[in-house]
């Protein structure tokens, strides 16, 4: 009798199984049917010009960042960058959709608009430029400082993504009218990044030192120019006024206080504008929230497979804060 039951309970199983093959059979049959079609509609619209993404990607690289006020308040119209995602991870089409249907994604990934899981065809539609390298299983990090493009995580790590900012900072220097500027120290910070799926993005202290002072050899090895001269001007124009707010605001520098202070002080028709000040600016922070948010994607499941370098890049956390003398022409 024993063994009937579990003939019986063996048969059962066995229908419960081939029920669900079944059904993943048609399931994937019918995406396949629904793919054929989507890339037959889609071509379709290319041959037509209605979806053409050069176009959509020639229109985005026109349009200007607009300063509204002398306080350097603007207004970036039409960026794109709001509409687009932070972090992707590319894929082709198939496996996209076995992500989101199949694999058991995390909530805190799939209901999070920062990230998105895309092929690089589906990124580029929205009128978005890729690297051209990037590949399937590459993470893609939204470009801070340049309108709708994206560079791979792990170049977030390069020595001319670090000091970016700092270069544009001295843009600004020379534009407000500075004589010289000098870098009297620098601290980088290392922490490693790690994600909670209840408390969210966390540091801990690597090699038991917070923080250490640069060296100005390691500075200039990281392209980091300690010091520069420049013609200078007493009077700032109102042209060259309104171009460092516009670099000010495309970089992210009106966040700082400093810069912002220092901008509003040199704003054409001061009487007595200052001949120097102190800066204090922090590098890669606007990288950081990006890699904050794609590290999410480290710690679902292994479900996100991610390469070695992108994995390292992702879990380091790095600051560099540098405390500049800007002088003017008395």
């Amino acid at each position: 009798m024993r063994f009937v039951k579990i003939i019986a309970h063996a048969f059962r199983q066995s229908l419960k199984m081939i029920a669900y093959t079944f059904r993943c059979m048609c399931l994937h049959f019918y995406y396949n049917v629904f793919l054929r079609f989507y890339k037959k509609k889609r071509k379709k619209k290319d041959v037509n010009g209605h979806c053409n993404s050069e176009k959509k990607i020639k229109n985005h690289t026109k349009k200007n960042i607009n300063m509204d006020d002398n306080n350097g308040n603007g207004n970036n119209k039409g960026t794109g960058n709001n509409e687009l995602p932070q972090v992707v991870y590319l894929t082709n089409e198939e496996e996209a959709v076995n992500l989101v249907w199949f694999q058991n994604v995390p909530k805190y990934i799939t209901t999070d608009s920062r990230i998105k899981v895309a092929t690089i065809e589906g990124i580029n539609e929205q009128g978005a430029l890729v690297p051209k390298d990037a590949t399937v299983g590459d993470v893609l990090i939204l470009n801070p400082y340049e309108e709708a493009t994206y560079l791979q995580a792990e170049d977030t790590q390069r020595n001319d993504n670090k000091v970016v900012k700092l270069l544009k900072l001295t843009e600004i220097f020379q534009k407000l009218g500075a004589s010289s500027y000098k870098i009297n120290y620098g601290v980088k910070s290392k922490k490693e990044r790690e994600f909670d799926e209840k408390v969210g993005v966390k540091y801990k202290i690597v090699n038991g030192e917070e923080s250490v002072k640069l060296k100005t050899e390691e500075m200039k090895q990281m392209g980091i120019e300690i010091d520069g001269e420049f013609a200078g001007n007493k009077v700032v124009s109102e042209k060259s006024y309104r171009e460092a707010q516009a670099l000010a605001f495309r970089y992210k520098l009106l966040d700082n206080q400093y810069v912002k202070s220092l901008i509003n002080k040199r704003a054409p028709g001061q009487e007595h504008p200052m001949e120097r000040e102190h800066i204090k600016i922090e590098l890669m922070e606007d990288y950081n929230k990006r890699l904050d948010v794609a590290a999410k994607l480290d710690v679902a499941g292994g479900i996100f497979k991610l390469k070695a370098d992108v994995k390292n890049a992702v879990k380091i956390n790095e600051t560099i804060t540098l405390d500049i003398e800007v002088s003017f022409p008395k």
